[in-house]
């Protein structure tokens, strides 16, 4: 019986409130429009957590291990989160481990696609990096490069 209502307390736990509903929903209509307006694409459709633009750098020159330079600009491929996708595997998860896996997996997965998407690009030859900017922090400094405090909060003209 202990169980069973730990069960009940767990499915109660994950139910929201209307109004915590209706700012979901439109967060994600948001999302959508941002999408469709600054031309942000799915590399594969079976594995949407990851998606891609070419844009134009906008922000402070930055020095890369190899000592090649993004500067102001240049074009970068710039990756964002699928925050619907997100949104769903955190509400399927039950801990943030699991959640954490299942963002590293989802990521392994597409990161091969994304080199592909770039490779053929028109524009391949000259963009010069790829970055994303999120609030998710933990686990980046495994990237090559790590991470790097983000301080250019303006949108810049994309490709």
């Amino acid at each position: 019986m202990d169980d069973l209502t730990r069960l009940h307390a767990l499915e109660s736990e994950r139910k929201i409130s209307w109004r915590k509903s209706l700012l979901i929903r439109l967060w994600m209509i948001w999302e959508k429009l941002f999408h469709t307006c600054f031309r942000i694409c799915s590399v594969d459709e079976n594995n949407c957590f990851l998606q891609v633009r070419v844009r134009i750098y906008n922000g402070k020159t930055i020095r890369l291990s190899d000592g090649e330079e993004i500067r102001r600009g240049d074009r970068v491929a710039e990756l964002h989160f699928d925050n619907e996708l997100l949104l769903k595997m955190s509400r399927s998860s039950r801990s943030s481990v699991q959640l954490a896996i299942q963002m590293i997996r989802a990521t392994e997965q597409v990161l091969p696609k994304i080199t592909h998407f770039i490779l053929c690009h028109p524009n391949h030859q000259v963009i010069k990096g790829v970055y994303g900017v999120s609030i998710i922090h933990r686990g980046t400094k495994q990237t090559e490069e790590g991470t790097r405090p983000y301080t250019n909060v303006m949108c810049g003209r994309d490709e």
